[in-house]
C-alpha cells in the first residue's frame, strides 16, 4: 500500500466516527473504532453507495497493529 499514513486519534471515543473524503470522487467515508486494545485495534469502514456496483464487504474483525 504505497499511500499508507499514520493517524493519531486523541480523545476521540469508541463508536465515534472519524470523517474523511476520497480525493478522486470527493465522497463522504467514516471509520468507527469500535474496541482498542494494547496492540490493536477493531472497527468498521463505512463506504458511499457507489451507484450499480455490488456492494463492498469489509471483515469488521480485522485488526492491526499501526
Amino acid at each position: 500500500m504505497p499511500d499508507r499514513r499514520t493517524i493519531w486519534l486523541r480523545g476521540q471515543g469508541a463508536q465515534e466516527p472519524v470523517i474523511f473524503y476520497g480525493v478522486k470522487d470527493g465522497k463522504r467515508r467514516e471509520l468507527v473504532i469500535t474496541n482498542v486494545a494494547k496492540n490493536s485495534v477493531t472497527g468498521y469502514l463505512l463506504l458511499p453507495k457507489d451507484g450499480d456496483a455490488p456492494p463492498i464487504a469489509a471483515n469488521p474483525q480485522q485488526s492491526g497493529s499501526e
